[in-house]
């Protein structure tokens, strides 16, 4: 398995509200991610829809979650599954946001059928890196 992520906005430390987008090549399907950080944290969408993606730890898969007001003062809360992308393109786009790297992140897993927890090489601007973004 390989993904290729990109940053394709221009940062904006100087502002405490934002939105950086990635372009995501996981396998053969591409997807733009969203990361918007604000005082109160971080969250990761896909660019043109609503909700919150997040990684089921029990099944390896990434959905998109979507709340909405209910009747009688509840919450619908809503999880659709996003087809193609895998819970280590969410990481990278992660490793990417926090190194604020504008070159290329690639992340391959060797034999990732066989184990789906194997931990993948990364690689950000051609250089071998841990998962926190630090150079090996």
């Amino acid at each position: 398995m390989e993904i290729r992520i990109k940053r394709i906005t221009t940062p904006t430390p100087d502002l405490p509200d934002g939105t950086n987008a990635y372009l995501v090549f996981d396998n053969s399907k591409e997807f733009t991610i969203t990361c918007r950080f604000h005082i109160h944290g971080n969250s990761l969408g896909l660019a043109g829809k609503e909700g919150t993606l997040h990684t089921d730890m029990d099944t390896g898969k990434v959905y998109r979650q979507l709340v909405a007001p209910g009747g009688g003062c509840g919450l619908i809360i809503t999880d659709e599954l996003v087809e193609g992308l895998s819970p280590w393109a969410l990481r990278g786009v992660v490793i990417a946001e926090q190194s604020n790297e504008e070159g290329e992140i690639l992340l391959t897993v060797k034999d990732s059928e066989s184990d789906p927890h194997k931990l993948p090489e990364i690689f950000i601007a051609g250089k071998e890196t841990d998962l926190l973004g630090k150079n090996l």
